[in-house]
């Protein structure tokens, strides 16, 4: 009995599997060939970069501290970089870099 519903399972997984495709081909196929509608065409335009420039001149000059007068955007507790920086450093390749720097 329990040989004719693993059979069962396994046919009605195959036949999933089998129409999963076939839809997925058909749908490939449906938006191929479909016509595009109209051309979206980009004229283009400028923008004023004048409140940009201090920022710029910034970047330029010293890219490191002006990239560390932002604050990242992402809350990074404090302890869980310690311990990645701790994870890191205790890595094979850093153990030997540590040992020629002494």
């Amino acid at each position: 009995m329990s040989d004719e519903i693993i059979l069962l399972v396994q046919l009605g997984l195959v036949l999933i599997a089998a129409f999963s495709a076939l839809f997925a081909t058909l749908l490939f196929f449906h938006q191929l060939y479909q016509p595009r509608g109209q051309e979206v065409s980009f004229a283009g335009s400028g923008f004023d970069a004048t409140p940009l420039q201090p920022r710029l001149q910034a970047v330029r000059h010293d890219y490191a501290a002006a990239l560390h007068l932002q604050p990242h955007p992402r809350f990074h507790p404090q302890q869980l970089l310690e311990a990645a920086r701790h994870s890191v450093l205790r890595l094979a390749y850093f153990q030997d870099r540590e040992a020629e720097q002494k």
